[in-house]
């Protein structure tokens, strides 16, 4: 099968080779019109275009590619919650120019050299201890505690619990239990009457925990699982567009060296 070229895309669409790359490259110094950026697209997937990502990397000194560990637990609303997490992670990253590459446990010790980055989501320390160690590329840490001071950390402790929900008395705050002791700490020290559920058995303890609190609780699936069992509650959307933002922020300001004097973000 012959090879589809920039130029043949360019032919069908009506437009130069260059707009082809700008689009196809996802150059946003060029302005295009986003009729034209969508039928480029079109075109190309339906000739069965396929990037050569190893000449764009020599071209340019990137892949566009990030790679990202997701932790692993026992508690399966937990898992949905970060897989539901993995989607719109990955979305945005595609919105801004990256094609997310999902990583196995298998290659914690590995090197990694086909990357842009790496963003480690919920790890334990010495799993994401292991892959610094391992890597010569950016390395992020999302809910997953940063021992570095040069390396970019962004955690959900939800210090502002009261005020988002104008709460004025004591409350009870449920959230997923995770892999740090020292994240578990910080949203323990903002929020005193808080529990970490890995198991259904907590959850049938509730009731006893919350007494007359208030509840809050921090993720859709923890949150609608309660709802269902009939159980009041406020809900804390842990997959926030401002997480992600941030995210990807600190995503561009390591992969372009970007100096900064601040690492540590508590969203």
């Amino acid at each position: 099968m012959t090879k589809v070229k920039l130029a043949d895309i360019a032919k069908e669409a009506g437009v130069s080779v260059a707009t082809v790359s700008y689009v196809l490259n996802n150059n946003q110094n060029q302005k295009i019109n986003e009729k034209t950026r969508r039928q480029i697209f079109q075109i190309a997937t339906l000739l069965g275009y396929t990037k050569n990502t190893y000449a764009s990397a020599l071209a340019n000194g990137k892949s566009n590619h990030i790679g990202i560990y997701m932790g692993q637990y026992g508690f399966p609303l937990y898992n949905s919650e970060l897989y539901c997490f993995l989607n719109r992670l990955v979305e945005a990253l595609k919105l801004n120019g990256y094609d997310a590459v999902l990583l196995s446990s298998n290659t914690y010790g590995k090197a990694i050299d086909y990357l842009d980055a790496i963003l480690c989501v919920s790890l334990s320390d010495e799993d994401f201890k292991l892959i610094c160690k391992s890597n010569l590329i950016p390395i992020l840490g999302v809910d997953t505690k940063v021992h570095e001071p040069w390396i970019f950390e962004i955690t959900s402790t939800y210090d502002d619990i009261k005020e988002k929900f104008f709460i004025k008395e004591d409350y009870a705050f449920i959230t997923y239990d995770i892999y740090s002791n020292a994240i578990k700490n910080q949203i323990k020290h903002r929020n005193k009457n808080t529990l970490f559920i890995s198991n259904f058995a907590q959850l049938e303890k509730l009731k006893d925990f919350i007494k007359d609190k208030k509840m809050v609780v921090a993720g859709e699936e923890l949150y609608d699982y309660i709802k269902n069992e009939g159980v009041n509650a406020i809900k804390y959307s842990i997959n926030s567009t401002i997480k992600i933002n941030k995210i990807l922020e600190c995503l561009k300001m390591s992969i372009d060296h970007i100096e900064t004097q601040e690492h540590v973000f508590n969203i």
